[in-house]
């Protein structure tokens, strides 16, 4: 919280006006990052259209938003590795929002599967398939010295993925 409070240019005291629990500020903090990344991804497209070009789309939304503010990326890898009891209803927040994306994502690879753009594989084997390689991107982004962009990292991503699944 000292942290937080020395980088808004404020007290710590000011910080628990605005969020009574540091539950609070993080839940707050994720809202926000996940309001972002809806901004940043917009109205979807036509799914039967262009299912792996949409796929790139929703990816670079949110290597987008975690290179806006990394620290969101390891807030969540923090949340995974110890959650306090408190702290379960913010790690409970992160795994809706989750869900959510993983239903895109999932909804997408289903329409690349039937249009038989990629192989017919079962969308949660191929969902994990983007989830890992997206979880890569992300934890690596921050280590290498030339980093491309988002929408280049996606479309890597889902070129790497759509071959492995074709």
């Amino acid at each position: 919280m000292e942290e937080i409070a020395l980088s808004a240019g404020v007290v710590r005291s000011t910080l628990y006006v605005y969020f009574p629990s540091r539950e609070a500020l993080l839940s707050a903090s994720i809202q926000s990052m996940y309001a972002e990344f809806e901004r940043e991804l917009g109205a979807t497209s036509a799914i039967a259209e262009d299912p792996l070009g949409e796929l790139e789309r929703v990816i670079a939304a949110l290597i987008t938003v975690v290179d806006r503010d990394p620290v969101f990326f390891r807030l969540m890898l923090g949340l995974e590795s110890h959650l306090t009891a408190a702290g379960a209803a913010v790690g409970a927040e992160l795994a809706t929002i989750a869900v959510s994306i993983s239903t895109v994502i999932e909804g997408l690879l289903e329409a690349a599967s039937a249009s038989r753009v990629i192989g017919q594989h079962p969308v949660s084997d191929a969902s994990l398939l983007v989830g890992q390689q997206l979880y890569g991107a992300l934890a690596t982004r921050n280590a290498v010295t030339a980093v491309p962009s988002a929408s280049e990292m996606a479309k890597r991503i889902v070129t790497f993925c759509a071959r492995g699944l074709a």
